[in-house]
């Protein structure tokens, strides 16, 4: 169940530590540059902490370094086929994903 909230976070997390990059920024023709590095770390932070916390800690750190691996590669093929959509898709994942982890944190 916290699948579905780590894998939206991890994936606004590596989003957001990719367009902090200059390449990486003018590929996505993002407009202004904010602070996306400690975001991007921050939205990471808070994946770990939903995934330590659902269940079992052990299963949980393994389940979060799949599940960021993942997200990595899925920003890797954002980047190569529509660089344009990754800063609004990181904005998507990081809101459904809070909107998941609070679920979890109520449940």
């Amino acid at each position: 169940m916290s699948t579905l909230a780590t894998v939206p976070l991890a994936f606004s997390g590596m989003a957001l530590l990719s367009l902090s990059m200059d390449r990486h920024l003018r590929q996505a023709a993002a407009q202004r540059r904010m602070a996306w590095r400690p975001a991007g770390w921050a939205m990471l932070a808070i994946s770990l902490a939903v995934a330590l916390l659902h269940g079992n800690w052990r299963f949980g750190l393994v389940e979060w370094i799949g599940t960021t691996g993942a997200a990595a590669a899925l920003v890797v093929l954002t980047l190569a086929w529509r660089p344009a959509m990754l800063p609004a898709a990181a904005g998507i994942a990081a809101a459904l994903g809070l909107a998941g982890g609070i679920g979890i944190a109520w449940a």
